[in-house]
């Protein structure tokens, strides 16, 4: 892959940087390739401590994170999609209480927000937080079932 525009998408000839990337099972691991003829460097770099505002100096540098409230926003978002925006839900989680599942949540019950037809059930299923179904189907999925045969208003298709 290459790199070779500004961050307003403008071309920038003579400051093409090639990205490569390799991985293991565990590992992710990447390749800048900048042939700068000069570069400009910050001066007096602290190795200790965070360097803010990179993009002042000439550097070269990957971000990998998750956005999980968007995560749970698109799962809304597709779960109102494909039931044409009428449901009642019942929340399962994997890592009750982590900030993963606790963000993705956030951002799934703010999409649900503006869809009334889309319920979330109520208090009787406070036991749909039951910590054992990690995320392994052979735990979920008979929980899953279990909480749909308690239920005689909820369709499984």
């Amino acid at each position: 892959m290459f790199a070779d525009h500004s961050a307003k998408g403008d071309l920038t000839p003579g400051h093409r940087t090639e990205i490569r990337s390799r991985w293991t099972d565990r590992n992710l691991y990447f390749l800048f390739v900048c042939p700068y003829e000069q570069l400009y460097l910050k001066p007096d770099p602290k190795t200790n401590t965070e360097t803010n505002e990179l993009w002042k100096w000439d550097v070269a540098e990957a971000f990998i994170g998750s956005d999980f409230i968007k995560e749970g926003q698109l799962a809304a978002e597709a779960l109102v999609k494909a039931v044409g925006g009428k449901a009642k839900i019942i929340e399962l989680q994997g890592t009750i209480g982590s900030s993963p599942a606790n963000d993705r949540m956030k951002g799934f019950a703010d999409y649900i927000k503006a869809h009334p037809d889309m319920l979330f059930c109520d208090d009787q299923f406070e036991c749909c937080r039951y910590p054992a179904c990690c995320f392994q189907r052979r735990h979920g999925h008979p929980f899953a079932l279990k909480l749909v045969n308690v239920t005689l208003d909820f369709h499984v298709d």
